[in-house]
């Protein structure tokens, strides 16, 4: 029994909560882009439209990359996002310390990158690791961090 929404409704929900457009649709559930239009409501005159996801697959490839639910996209049924299944020993990100080699090879890489960097410009780079280092390493030091190490070269002759 189909839900309330139609599978044009339930295509443009998609699109809209993914930021999807039609190629992606197409690309993402591996079908025409003919089928993924009949899908939308784009269907010729005197033709019924298309209801429901007739390939499962395609349905399914759909949600994995969505939160939404296989079911629910293709037939209307059911809850419209997936349940995640609850954290387990296999799920779980583990945190652990790196080791030597993992510490030489990053900042053997980093040495590299920094070798590159116009020498008047080297204590602003400095200046920026400090802080995100001293923060914890998080996220919001990296774009000034990327920014100076990847300044366009005549940028970096001009700094």
């Amino acid at each position: 029994m189909p839900g309330m929404k139609t599978l044009a409704d339930r295509m443009q929900e998609l699109m809209t909560t993914t930021g999807w457009e039609h190629a992606d649709l197409v690309r993402i559930s591996g079908q025409s882009s003919s089928t993924v239009s009949q899908w939308r409501g784009s269907h010729a005159r005197n033709r019924k439209p298309v209801e429901e996801i007739r390939c499962v697959s395609a349905a399914v490839r759909l949600a994995e990359r969505s939160n939404f639910n296989a079911v629910w996209l293709a037939e209307g049924t059911g809850p419209k996002f997936r349940e995640l299944p609850p954290p387990s020993a296999a799920t779980t990100f583990q945190v652990r310390e790196p080791d030597a080699q993992e510490i030489d090879f990053v900042l053997a890489a980093l040495q590299r990158m920094l070798a590159s960097v116009p020498s008047e410009r080297r204590p602003a780079v400095a200046a920026n690791l400090s802080g995100w280092a001293a923060d914890g390493g998080t996220d919001n030091w990296l774009p000034a961090i990327r920014a100076l190490l990847t300044a366009p070269a005549a940028e970096k002759r001009a700094a």
